[in-house]
This record gives structure tokens, sequence and C-alpha cells, in this order.
């Protein structure tokens, strides 16, 4: 609260009356008062100190002891990534300065019946503010002679474009090439892929959204289409400090001329051992009843976080 100001004009009348009381009291001008009986005179050094005291408590202004706060809404901790075996992924990059190391065990049932048994080992790099490599070799096991089995399948970038605001969610883009390294393997493929991210409760839920594009030059398939699309739509819900939740429905355009197109329904959940270590559980049925395609896939990953140069730095 401000203190309320004297008018400076009230100090000047408080002088003014004091000096009038003075001459009342010292007599007419020229006279002296007798030894005997001299009336005391009337100092204006205590007028001169009220209104110097008064001057200076109008002068002051003390802060206001409410504070002004301005209320913004919480979108989350920064570094909170999906790093799990599923599809689904977040606007949110890798932090910058971190590494992930990820090994990752798919088994896979195709509407063919022949059992499908891979490892993927993938790697992720913070390497500036809002940016990421990713490096992905996937390699199929139990029959070697696959034609591309070993092909680096992901080599490209995750740029987090900006950030969630009030109504606008989070937006990333992720550039990424197949590069022909594995067997009897050719051609280079191109998927654009966008992230998509809103939060709905602060630090705990959030929507996804992932489109995709894919230009493809062999995919080591003659019969693959040229041009691929697909989206996946889903949630994350934190049911821990260290257990997430996740949920997608993914539509896909059929691989293959004349497929149909696949339809798949996702579930995982990653869980944070320590703060280096992490553990990922994926589960895929398929939807659409056609032949193409996984009709059960599991996956399981275990994560390794270490400290990595920054090159904005």
């Amino acid at each position: 609260m401000r203190l309320v100001q004297r008018p400076w004009y009230a100090v000047a009348a408080v002088c003014a009356v004091s000096i009038f009381a003075q001459g009342v009291v010292a007599g007419s001008p020229g006279s002296e008062p007798s030894a005997d009986n001299q009336s005391p005179r009337f100092s204006l050094d205590g007028v001169y100190a009220l209104a110097s005291e008064r001057a200076e408590w109008s002068s002051f202004q003390p802060e206001s002891s409410i504070e002004e706060t301005t209320t913004t809404m919480d979108y989350g901790d920064g570094g909170w990534g999906i790093d799990g075996p599923v599809f689904l992924r977040a606007a949110d990059p890798v932090e910058a300065g971190e590494l992930e190391l990820k090994f990752v065990g798919r088994y896979g049932e195709p509407s063919t019946g022949d059992e499908d048994w891979r490892f993927d080992f993938v790697a992720e790099w913070g390497f500036a503010e809002n940016w990421e490599f990713i490096f992905e070799v996937p390699v199929t096991l139990g029959d070697g002679k696959v034609q591309g089995n070993g092909d680096i399948e992901e080599f490209g970038f995750h740029t987090k474009l900006w950030d969630e605001g009030d109504w606008m969610p989070a937006f990333a883009v992720r550039n990424l090439v197949r590069i022909p390294t594995g067997y009897k393997s050719s051609g280079i493929d191109y998927q654009l892929r966008g992230l998509f991210t809103k939060t709905c409760v602060p630090c705990q839920v959030r929507w996804h959204l992932n489109p995709w594009i894919k230009a493809v030059n062999g995919h080591n398939d003659d019969e693959a289409r040229n041009f691929m699309w697909g989206t996946a739509l889903g949630f994350d819900y934190r049911l821990s400090d260290d257990v997430n939740f996740i949920a997608d429905y993914q539509y896909n355009r059929g691989v293959d001329e004349g497929d149909d197109d696949d339809q798949l329904v996702e579930v995982g959940i990653d869980w944070s051992l320590s703060e280096t270590r992490m553990l990922g559980l994926s589960g895929t049925i398929g939807v659409d009843g056609n032949d193409s395609g996984d009709d059960f896939t599991l996956g399981v990953s275990y994560i390794i976080k270490l400290g990595a140069p920054r090159m904005d730095r």
C-alpha cells in the first residue's frame, strides 16, 4: 500500500501559522521585552524538523507486499521423450549432451505364419539443443541371407522446430534415409516424419500425432510401392516418475502394389531403472484382418544413457 502524501501547501501553512504566532508572542517590531517579564520566543527549529520529516515520508514509497505473478501452463519437464520399442515418438528429442544406446529385440508373427526374429541396434545422440542424430541397424536373425539384412535402416536427424504453446502443439520433424549396406541391398529410401505433441495433463498425459511419407527407391522389394504414407495417433501417460505407458493406433499404406492398407494397435511401457538405464516393452496387434503385415509383434529394449559432447558449445 502506498503512503498518503501530504500536499506541500499544508506544510507551508504550518510554517506561516508558526511565524504569525511567534510575532504575536514577541510583540510589535522594534519593541524589546523587559528582563523581568520576558516572553519566551517560539522556536522554528521543531517546525522545520517536522516539515523535513513529513517531506521524507511523502517521498517514501515502499514496495507492495503483494507480489504480482504471471500464471503459465506447465507443459512438462524437458527431455521427456518416448524411448522404448514402439513406433510412436514425441516431439522432444534426446537431451543435448546425451547419447542413448538401444538394444532392441523383436518377435513378429506375420499372416503367412513364418516367425520373424530381429535385433536392432539404435544410437540417438543429442548433439545440440533441439537436435538429435539417429542411427539404426536392424538384423534379421535365423536367416542371414535375407535381402537388405544389415542395412542402415534409419540415418538422419530429429529437429524440434518449436515448443508447445497455449493452443499450439510442439512440432518436430525427422529426416531419415535408408542406406544399402546390407546383403544384396540397393537403392536409397527417404522418409519424412512429422511429430506433433500436445500436453493434456501437465507432466502426466500428452497426445501425439506422427504422420509420415516415404519415397522408395528399392526397399529391397521389387513389388514395393514407389510412394508410401501413414500416420500414428496416440498418447502417453506417466503412471509414476519412472513408468510411462504408451498406446497408439497406426494406419499405414500397404507396402506392395495390391496390398491392403495395414491397421495396427500398439501399447508399450518405458520403465526407468535408474538415471542411466531404461527398459522398454511393446506389443502390436493387427486389426485390419488382411494378409499383409504382422498379425502380432513383441518388442523389448534395454537402453543405456551416456554423456556425450555438444556441438553448440
